[in-house]
């Protein structure tokens, strides 16, 4: 990022500065509120530091995608990909990090999660396994419980079992959204951090909480961005993908960083 005339070694040397003056990461001791509009702003981000090294942020998600479908493709090893994704995501954060500082990105740097608080990278990813399998034994046990009586209801079972398949649907989504959450920005929060994984997936909970509106927004925005990428045989989101992987480490910053 910083460049040097080799004919005249006394001319300063140049550099992004107003990019990469903050100072190192202080986490605040509650998460920002930021604004609805915010949400572009995090997306902006993305796109201009993906222009910076084009070619390697498209390896990193290359390579991301690549392993994921790797591990999943193996029976009962693809249950790794829950948790091997936080270590792989704060190998994103990490290489943002180094960016942002300065520093070129490389490849190398979705791995770094394995040499930084690795356990409780992974840790993030059992817990939220573990409170998936509570939400459909949950989900399993109510549909069980009502079964009984829709049999037993006949014909009336045909008009019930709609709108009761409905109610099961949505109770899973009122409990699995939650759960989700707590995985947004935990594994940010633990690479950068050096927080424990509980801690940080409750931080990062009451974060999305608290900010729903901009991550409404910004997931309208991603969706939208997906769709126009996968236009042209999906060679878009060879783009779309870096840019909002940046983005997502953008909007940690925003809200949880000084």
């Amino acid at each position: 990022m910083t460049t040097t005339d080799p004919e005249n070694p006394f001319v300063a040397p140049t550099a992004r500065l107003e990019d990469y003056s903050q100072k190192a990461s202080h986490l605040l001791a509650e998460a920002r509120v930021a604004p609805a509009g915010a949400a572009m702003e995090w997306l902006g981000t993305g796109w201009a530091m993906f222009q910076e090294a084009p070619g390697t942020w498209i390896g990193i998600v290359l390579v991301y995608f690549l392993i994921i479908v790797l591990v999943s493709i193996v029976p009962v090893i693809g249950m790794l990909n829950a948790v091997l994704s936080p270590v792989f995501a704060a190998g994103v954060i990490l290489a943002c990090e180094a960016q942002h500082r300065g520093s070129t990105p490389t490849v190398a740097d979705l791995f770094r999660g394995f040499q930084r608080n690795t356990g409780n990278l992974m840790l993030i990813g059992v817990l939220y396994m573990a409170g998936l399998l509570g939400v459909f034994f949950v989900m399993g046990g109510g549909a069980a419980i009502v079964a009984p009586f829709l049999v037993l209801s006949g014909d009336q079972a045909a008009v019930a079992a709609p709108g009761i398949a409905i109610v099961i649907v949505l109770a899973a989504l009122l409990l699995v959204l939650p759960l989700g959450l707590t995985l947004w920005w935990s594994p940010a929060l633990v690479a950068v951090h050096d927080m424990t994984s509980f801690e940080a997936m409750k931080r990062s909970l009451f974060a999305c909480l608290r900010n729903w509106r901009v991550l409404l927004v910004y997931g309208i925005l991603a969706m939208a961005m997906c769709v126009v990428a996968m236009i042209p045989l999906g060679l878009g989101l060879f783009i779309a993908g870096p840019v909002l992987a940046i983005s997502w480490w953008a909007g940690y910053r925003a809200i949880f960083v000084e």
